[in-house]
């Protein structure tokens, strides 16, 4: 047993030996693998999807708009080393916020 041990070489021994990679290679050299697909022409409820998301987008921003128009007052903003920081409700993201920082 220790002589049949001794002989085998690494990737002997193995059934099929490296035939699984040679097989991944030519079918990514192919060009099939994972490649992206698009429809032609697409399904019909994409269409109607983008439809409702393009209303419901426009009806959440002109409420957004509005309500910035009609709640907005100035706040301040305490940051955690204790510095604070004038700001506009509904207006001053914290992005603006922190691009402020210096």
């Amino acid at each position: 047993m220790s002589e049949q041990m001794e002989e085998l070489k690494v990737g002997e021994g193995k059934k099929g030996g490296g035939k699984d990679g040679e097989k991944k290679k030519k079918k990514a050299a192919a060009g099939d693998a994972g490649g992206r697909t698009e429809l032609s022409p697409p399904p019909g409820y994409i269409e109607e999807r983008l439809a409702l998301y393009t209303k419901l987008k426009e009806e959440h921003d002109a409420l957004m708009a509005e309500r910035a128009e009609k709640d907005s007052k100035p706040i301040k903003v305490t940051l955690p080393d204790g510095k604070v920081v004038e700001a506009e409700s509904w207006k001053t993201t914290p992005y603006q916020v922190a691009a402020g920082i210096r």
